[in-house]
């Protein structure tokens, strides 16, 4: 097996992982945002939710995009929600050091 293809299953393990915590903490304390760094991990969270639809809305910043996720599509897997979720998504390799701030200060906005 190459070493690339042994790292690369390690990571999606982790990812999906990750996306079955990120379900659980949802039914727990329901967020209205989840920021997510990651193009795996995003992937994995989603088809952890079930594969929902994604409502592209624009983006928070300049290569984040923010779409929204209907609450009636959620209940299956993170429990009932009386509000849509909204996901922000974010490839894991660019940007300033302070993105999360500057994400969650653009948010507050809307």
């Amino acid at each position: 097996m190459e070493q690339g293809s042994s790292t690369s299953k390690a990571t999606l393990d982790f990812a999906n992982s990750l996306a079955r915590s990120v379900c659980d903490v949802l039914a727990r304390a329901p967020a209205d945002v989840l920021v997510v760094f990651g193009g795996d991990t995003a992937y994995a969270i989603v088809e952890a939710m079930g594969n929902p639809p994604l409502h592209p809305m624009g983006e928070v910043m300049e290569g984040i995009p923010i779409s929204r996720i209907e609450a009636k599509r959620l209940g299956p897997y993170i429990g009932h929600r009386d509000r849509d979720l909204y996901l922000v998504t974010k490839a894991g390799s660019f940007g300033p050091s302070a993105v999360l701030a500057s994400i969650r200060h653009s948010i507050s906005e809307r």
